[in-house]
């Protein structure tokens, strides 16, 4: 048996969920339902939202450490990366790690790099012609 609730939800946090749902192909109360199961199965809504904070925490320090690495790889010249028989472009790496890296200095340093090498090979292109 289903029941309807009326639960007050700020309307921007609201229409973030949905986007975020619609775009992994959730219907938004499936995701608050099993989310309710798990504080459910766990007896504790602080514990289980303890839980999750960690793992949001240990995730972005993950990503973080990720982007700090190829930082040092493009500012020591090292633009190609290799997993198995793909190879990877550190640039583009690192640009879609922006998106994820939460730490304002280092997402700065991101930005700050990537722009400067950019800027370079413009310079550089600009000077032969």
């Amino acid at each position: 048996m289903k029941l309807q609730t009326g639960i007050r939800v700020d309307a921007q946090v609201w229409r973030s969920y949905r986007s975020v749902c619609s775009r992994e192909k959730l219907r938004p109360a499936e995701a608050v339902e099993e989310f309710l199961k798990l504080i459910v199965d766990n007896d504790s809504a602080v514990s289980m939202l303890g839980v999750v904070r960690g793992v949001v925490k240990s995730r972005v320090e993950g990503f973080e450490a990720y982007a700090r690495v190829l930082l040092d790889w493009y500012t020591h010249e090292k633009f190609w990366c290799s997993v198995g028989d793909d190879e990877f472009s550190v640039e583009s790496l690192l640009l879609d790690s922006l998106k994820v890296v939460v730490d304002p200095d280092l997402r700065k340093q991101v930005e700050e790099t990537l722009i400067a090498h950019q800027r370079e090979i413009y310079f550089k292109k600009k000077e032969t012609k």
